[in-house]
């Protein structure tokens, strides 16, 4: 089980990582202070593994749709997690 906010952050890296996926410097900010104020307002239903799990696929449908646009993309461009990628916390709200 993740225990805090940081061991959350760095599964959602790894699992990145694995992936073959980056993740640019703004998207782990946010990425970061939402993990942070989820495990804050966390109660007793609340699943850590889930909650990134569930970032970790919005991240990838979210970076799919933005580079399937692009012409041509290159290694960089699918690799890279953008801070537009995340919108879990608009989609599903913050302090569930």
């Amino acid at each position: 089980m993740l225990k805090n906010n940081i061991e959350v952050d760095e599964k959602e890296k790894c699992m990145c990582r694995n992936n073959d996926y980056v993740l640019d410097d703004e998207v782990k900010e946010k990425i970061h202070l939402y993990f942070e104020q989820q495990t804050a307002t966390k109660d007793e239903n609340f699943a850590n593994g889930r909650l990134v799990r569930n970032l970790y696929d919005d991240l990838i449908m979210n970076h799919a749709r933005r580079v399937i646009n692009t012409k041509n993309p290159g290694r960089e461009e699918l690799s890279i997690i953008k801070a537009e990628d995340f919108t879990f916390a608009e989609k599903y709200g913050a302090g569930r």
